[in-house]
Order: structure tokens, then C-alpha cells, then sequence
């Protein structure tokens, strides 16, 4: 599943689609995120209540899959988005998942523009991750708190990248949901599934405006090329059209 999808707001999705080859320890960690996943679309009441205490499980576990990934060789940053659209297109053939699955590609398609901009930089690269990775902490999201916390004298700025974090973090698990319903076929009620469309949108939303304030992605210029306009034009659009149809669909089924 998604196996070619190098993103990293799925990691978990690709650690699914190498679960006969994870070791043990990583394959019960992410047992347990996808029973604690799938028990929660089945009961929650208020699901955004169970993501927020779960994503740290997923930061986690994201952690930990990026250093397995890596030591199997199987970690590539040079994104190839085609497979994981078309894997979330099939999500549209339970008809409950519709509004869902355009939503979730409007977050991977967020995600790649974050991803690109960082390339491009050349902040982030395959050869640099491999030059960093084998030192690199495994940290657990309680950790990486408080490591931003105390590494950062701006708290306003800390707080930017513990809500980038999040909102990234907000996007896996939802993405990780849609396919647990899809795949066991769950009688998952229609609240929590426009719960979950709509908490997505909003999250892909933050996770672009948070990397606008953090200069990860930049405005365009005042006098923009005509493909710089239409670009934009076109961005704003599928952000303003995308995420309507999450908190359209999700208010009319409030209203019912």
C-alpha cells in the first residue's frame, strides 16, 4: 500500500505495505497504533479527543520507521506522488470516502509543495538524510518538545513548529484511518467520517500557512510571471474549493 509514496506525512502507510519484512518490536508498535486507530473511528464520540492523544504514538512510530526504513535501504525522499493519488482515489469507491479521499489528496498535495520547496532549498535531500541519519536521535514526541522548547528562545516560533508538527502529524493519522475503514470494511459512522474529512482539511490548511510564517514556503512576488499567477490562482482555489467540501459536507451532516 502506497509503497511508492516517499512521504513523509504516510510514513506509517508504507510501514503497512513492509509489515511482513518489519522486525518485531516496530511491527507490535504499529500493531497497537492501528488498533488504537481502528478502535477509535469505531467508538470515539468526539474523534479529534482520541487524535490528540494518539500523535504521539504516531510521532513515534514515524520515527522509528525512519531509521528502519533507512537501515533497509528502503528510505527515498525523491517523491513519487502518481502511485499514493491513485491508491486514494480508490478510497472513492465506498461512496462514504469521497469527501474524505479529495481531502486527503489536497493534503499530500500540500505536503509534496512543502517537500519541493525544502529540496529546492536544498535543505532536504536524499544525500544529506544519509549522511545525518545514522546519527540521528530516536526521539520520542514528549522529547522533541522539549527539545524545541528549550533550543528555541522564541516562543512564538516554538510554537509554529510544535503546530507544524501536529498538523503533519493530524494528516498520517487520518490518512492511516481512511484506509483501516476501507480495507476491514469497518461500519464506521458517517459523523466520524466527516469529522475526519474535515479535521484534515484543516490541518493540511496549517500545515501550509505554518510553513509560509516559518519562510519554508515563500509568497509570491509582487509582480508574478503569468505562470507564477496562474499557479497561484490555481493553489488558492483547490485550498479554498477542497477544503469546503470537508466543512460543507461536514456541517449539512451536523444539520440532518
Amino acid at each position: 500500500m502506497l509503497a511508492t509514496a516517499r512521504n513523509l506525512d504516510i510514513l506509517c502507510l508504507q510501514l503497512r505495505n513492509f509489515y511482513p519484512m518489519t522486525d518485531d518490536p516496530l511491527r507490535k508498535d504499529l500493531d497497537r497504533l492501528l488498533s488504537d486507530i481502528e478502535y477509535a473511528i469505531t467508538t470515539a464520540e468526539d474523534i479529534k479527543v482520541s487524535i490528540d492523544s494518539t500523535i504521539p504514538k504516531v510521532f513515534n512510530l514515524r520515527i522509528k520507521g525512519i531509521n528502519w526504513l533507512f537501515e533497509q535501504q528502503k528510505f527515498d525522499i525523491n517523491l513519487e506522488f502518481n502511485d499514493a493519488y491513485l491508491q486514494i482515489e480508490e478510497l472513492k469507491l465506498d461512496s462514504r470516502l469521497d469527501v474524505l479521499s479529495e481531502n486527503l489528496l489536497f493534503a499530500i498535495r500540500t505536503n509534496k509543495r512543502v517537500i519541493d520547496a525544502l529540496i529546492i532549498s536544498g535543505e532536504f535531500s536524499q544525500s544529506s538524510f544519509e549522511q545525518h541519519a545514522p546519527s540521528l536521535p530516536i526521539l520520542t514526541y514528549n522529547q522533541f518538545i522539549t527539545a524545541i522548547a528549550l533550543g528555541i528562545p522564541d516562543e512564538a516560533i516554538t510554537q509554529k513548529i510544535i503546530d507544524w508538527t501536529n498538523s503533519s502529524l493530524y494528516i498520517e493519522y487520518i490518512a492511516v484511518a481512511a484506509f483501516i475503514i476501507k480495507d476491514e470494511k469497518l461500519n464506521v459512522p458517517n459523523r466520524i467520517i466527516n469529522q475526519l474529512a474535515f479535521l484534515v482539511a484543516n490541518a493540511a490548511q496549517d500545515y501550509s500557512a505554518i510553513a509560509i510564517e516559518l519562510g519554508i514556503l515563500k509568497m509570491r512576488s509582487a509582480q508574478p510571471s503569468s505562470s507564477q499567477f496562474t499557479f497561484d490562482k490555481e493553489f488558492v482555489l483547490e485550498q479554498k474549493n477542497l477544503a469546503d467540501l470537508g466543512l460543507d459536507s461536514y456541517a449539512a451532516k451536523l444539520l440532518e
